[in-house]
């Protein structure tokens, strides 16, 4: 967002000024073309009618600020990052060999964040091989326990089959959230559409818990839900820099760094879910305090609703909203000028571009013929049968 804005009123130098006077309506956030599906009219109307519901639902309960609670998984994967340093050893030496974790998936981290700032608690999921009696033998990396302070919260180990939370495994979690909450009240868990979130099943046995399970508007959680603001960027940003720093101590150090990652993010988890990064969080995407107007005008400016020149916020959420649809134009006529093909070279030989087109256009033809021809044999040994 600042470097779009930047980009946009470089004029004069007065970016500086700008951001220094407006501080506290601007953060800092990746922006990127969504897809068609995310920046419809449709979303802005499940916006809509997430408030309609949410709003009729508290006339008839209240909850108290630690007893409102978001819930969302991100996944803890190293990859994208400039560390292609690697060391290769034999196996049959007795010195460490040094694994990095470029590219590979460790667990899914969910957490539950109360409006008042606190954590409830953290669940790490991992993938696991089980046998016919569904048990396995793991090993991982576990942090010992910290000193017991108002900043800490207890952390709990899931293992399945695919190290993403399913079904059963929300369940299991959702009874161990109750047992941690053990408060004679009732508490409000606002999530994302995931599926396993959504199920029937999942919903009524919530219920039996005294907990209300509210989703939040499709294809919207990446703006009106709080974790995905500060807490996951702090988290994800934090994780990497932690992760690198020990991948290189290992290589100086002659040991393993196997477990690299899953310690980094023990160390950046704690950072990211601090009390005044979750309740500013809250406060801005207008969840709780409740407050619809607010939410409706954030899914607005990240869809380019917003009308220039009503606030200064709003002319640089504008501003960059135009520099951003003006990339995806540029991109779309760059799209349209070129055309892909996949035809047979040789090495040393000087190709006409019409004749690679011309082959490739054969390759497809082929292709097209012998994929007809299949649908034709595969009828033809149903109608046998």
């Amino acid at each position: 967002m600042l470097v779009s804005v930047a980009q946009a009123f470089s004029v004069n130098n007065w970016v500086r000024k700008f951001v220094d006077r407006h501080r506290g309506s601007l953060s800092k956030r990746a922006c990127k073309a969504l897809a068609d599906k995310r920046a419809g009219q449709q979303v802005f109307d499940g916006v809509v009618d997430f408030c309609t519901e949410l709003k009729d639902f508290l006339t008839h309960y209240s909850f108290p600020n630690h007893a409102v609670l978001n819930f969302d998984e991100t996944r803890l994967v190293q990859n994208g990052d400039k560390l292609v340093l690697r060391r290769i050893e034999a196996a049959n030496k007795e010195r460490t060999n040094v694994r990095s974790t470029r590219n590979q998936t460790v667990a899914s981290l969910l957490t539950f964040v109360a409006a008042d700032g606190s954590v409830l608690l953290s669940v790490y999921i991992l993938k696991g091989r089980f046998r016919d009696n569904g048990e396995a033998t793991m090993d991982f990396t576990m942090e010992h326990a910290p000193r017991v302070t108002r900043g800490t919260w207890p952390r709990y180990y899931v293992w399945n089959d695919t190290g993403y939370l399913d079904a059963g495994t929300f369940k299991a979690v959702l009874t161990k959230c109750a047992e941690v909450f053990h408060a004679a009240m009732s508490a409000l868990l606002l999530g994302d559409q995931l599926v396993a979130h959504r199920r029937a099943d999942i919903v009524e046995f919530a219920i039996g818990l005294d907990l209300f399970l509210f989703f939040l508007a499709k294809n919207t959680s990446h703006v009106t839900q709080p974790l995905d603001e500060a807490p996951f960027a702090t988290l994800q940003a934090d994780k990497v820099r932690r992760n690198e720093v020990a991948i290189m101590d290992g290589m100086l150090t002659n040991t393993s760094s196997r477990d690299a990652l899953l310690m980094a993010a023990y160390e950046a988890e704690r950072r990211a879910f601090s009390r005044p990064i979750i309740i500013a969080d809250f406060r801005r995407r207008g969840l709780w305090l409740f407050d619809a107007d607010l939410m409706k005008s954030n899914v607005r400016a990240n869809l380019g609703w917003v009308n220039s020149g009503e606030t200064a916020a709003d002319a640089a959420r504008h501003a960059a909203t135009m520099v951003i649809q003006a990339a995806q134009d540029r991109i779309d006529q760059s799209q349209a000028r070129y055309k892909n093909s996949k035809p047979v070279v040789q090495r040393g030989v000087v190709h006409s571009p019409f004749l690679l087109l011309a082959q490739h256009e054969e390759m497809e033809a082929a292709a097209s013929k012998e994929a007809a021809a299949k649908v034709d044999r595969r009828e033809e040994r149903e109608q046998k049968k």
